[in-house]
């Protein structure tokens, strides 16, 4: 007849050996899910500072457009920008290039349209943008048309926004087309 003492005997200690091996594999399984969730948290505020700075800089594409369309005379492009618009050329990849000065060459949010850069306060800087001259269709045949300012002006406005840090940037581009008589 075997008694309890009998039983306990023979146990060894097999149970807390499983039971140790298990909440093992548990510690493991619950560092991976909390590695997992840090990733997750880190690409979603990388996203949520790419989002930022991508509508900074669709904000400063339209302050550029807003100033174009309130010019009522043709702006004289040049090689330096100095007018607002620069000439067909002098910029061109440039501003897609890290290398651009974008500090002294871009022309800052709201400073041609009198809106406030200080909504940009929690962004590494506010948008900047460029404006260049691409290309003259005049209207009609007439030789004179340029010279008159009759026709369509194609123009390249290039903006760059920040997130809340300075390598968080997005550069857009759009076409505007003005027609001055």
């Amino acid at each position: 007849m075997v008694t309890g003492r009998g039983i306990h005997k023979k146990q060894r200690g097999a149970i807390l050996i499983t039971a140790l091996v298990f909440m093992l594999v548990l510690t493991f399984v619950a560092a991976a899910g909390i590695k997992r969730s840090v990733l997750e948290e880190r690409m979603a505020g990388n996203d949520w500072e790419l989002n930022r700075a991508f509508q900074a800089a669709e904000t400063g594409l339209v302050d550029g457009a807003q100033w174009l369309n309130g010019e009522p005379d043709i702006v004289e492009a040049d090689g330096t920008g100095s007018a607002g618009v620069w000439e067909s050329g002098s910029i061109g990849s440039d501003v897609v290039a890290d290398s651009f000065d974008w500090a002294t060459k871009g022309i800052l949010y709201g400073s041609a349209t009198a809106d406030a850069p200080d909504i940009f306060s929690g962004h590494y800087s506010a948008p900047r943008y460029v404006i260049e001259e691409t290309a003259f269709v005049p209207d009609g045949l007439d030789p004179d048309a340029q010279a008159k300012g009759e026709g369509r002006f194609f123009y390249t406005v290039t903006s760059i926004g920040y997130g809340g840090t300075e390598p968080t940037r997005v550069r857009v581009q759009g076409v505007r087309v003005k027609r001055y008589r």
